[in-house]
C-alpha cells in the first residue's frame, strides 16, 4: 500500500502529488485519458471541489468548481461552483460505445456527480458543467447518498437518511423511478428500529443506510450493502429498466 497524492494535513493545493493537499475525499472515478494516460477523478467534499489526479505525470489539478464560493453554479468548468460533491461516476450510455476511435471516445466521455440533493455532469468534449434537471421530491427534500450507472446510461441512486429508497434516473428526460418503498406512508419517514427484512417484495421494502453499490453487468444485477443490518442485497436489474 502507498500514498499515492495528498497527506495528512487538509488544504487545496494543486500541484505535485505529494505537495497536494485535499479535505474530506469520498467518490473516485478513473479512466485512461489518451493525451493524459490513466487518471482518477476525485470529489473534494470539504473545498467543494472535483479534483483530478494525473498518475503519470505525477499531478493534482482542479477540473471544476471554487472552493472559495461553493454552491451550485453552471458553465463552463473555470466559472462553475460545486456543493460537497460526494459521489462520481462515468456514463456508460450507448452512445459511448458507437465509435471504436480512442479520442472520439475521450471526447465524448461524461462524468456524473451528485452531492446531497443535486445531481451534475460534466462534459469532457465541451468542458462544462451541468445540472440534471429532477422533479420535486413528493414529500421531502432529496438525500442521495451514492452513484452508479447502468449500461444503458440511467443512473442509479440511494436516496434517505436511515431507511431508503433506491432510484433510477434517466439523465436525459429527467425522469425518475424508485425501485422499493414508494408510497406516501413511508416516503418521508426514516424508522432506524425497523425489523430485520430477509427478502421480500422490492416494491415495499426500506433498505437500511445503504452505504455500498455495485452493478453487475454479466448477472444483470444491483448488488447493496446496508451498513446497520451488515447484509448484502441482490436486485435484478430487469427491476431497473423501465421504459
Amino acid at each position: 500500500m502507498q500514498v499515492i497524492a495528498g497527506s495528512r494535513g487538509e488544504g487545496m493545493v494543486d500541484g505535485t502529488c505529494q505537495k497536494a493537499r485535499f479535505n474530506d475525499c469520498n467518490g473516485l472515478a478513473s479512466t485512461i485519458d489518451p493525451s493524459l494516460g490513466p487518471v482518477l477523478y476525485v470529489c473534494d467534499v470539504g473545498n467543494c471541489l472535483l479534483r483530478r489526479i494525473e498518475l503519470s505525470h505525477d499531478r493534482v489539478s482542479t477540473v471544476a468548481g471554487s472552493g472559495l464560493l461553493p454552491g451550485n453554479v453552471d458553465g463552463p468548468v473555470s466559472k462553475s461552483r460545486l456543493y460537497c460533491p460526494e459521489f462520481c461516476c462515468w456514463d456508460r450510455g450507448p452512445h459511448l460505445t458507437t465509435n471504436h476511435n480512442p479520442e472520439s471516445q475521450r471526447q465524448r466521455q461524461r462524468l456524473y456527480i451528485s452531492s446531497c440533493d443535486t445531481i451534475r455532469r460534466y462534459d469532457c468534449d465541451t468542458g462544462f458543467l451541468h445540472t440534471v434537471q429532477l422533479p420535486p421530491h413528493p414529500l421531502m427534500r432529496y438525500y442521495f447518498s451514492g452513484l452508479k450507472c447502468l449500461p444503458n446510461g440511467q443512473l442509479i441512486v440511494p436516496c434517505g437518511r436511515a431507511m431508503m429508497v433506491i432510484y433510477v434516473i434517466d439523465p436525459v428526460s429527467g425522469r425518475m423511478h424508485g425501485l422499493n418503498g414508494l408510497n406516501e406512508s413511508n416516503a418521508s419517514s426514516d424508522e432506524p428500529n425497523a425489523p430485520f427484512v430477509s427478502s421480500g417484495p422490492l416494491k415495499t421494502f426500506r433498505f437500511k443506510i445503504c452505504m455500498g453499490l455495485e452493478v453487475m453487468d454479466e448477472e444483470c444485477a444491483i448488488y447493496v450493502a446496508e451498513y446497520s443490518t451488515g447484509a448484502i442485497r441482490r436486485v435484478q436489474l430487469s427491476d431497473a429498466y423501465f421504459y
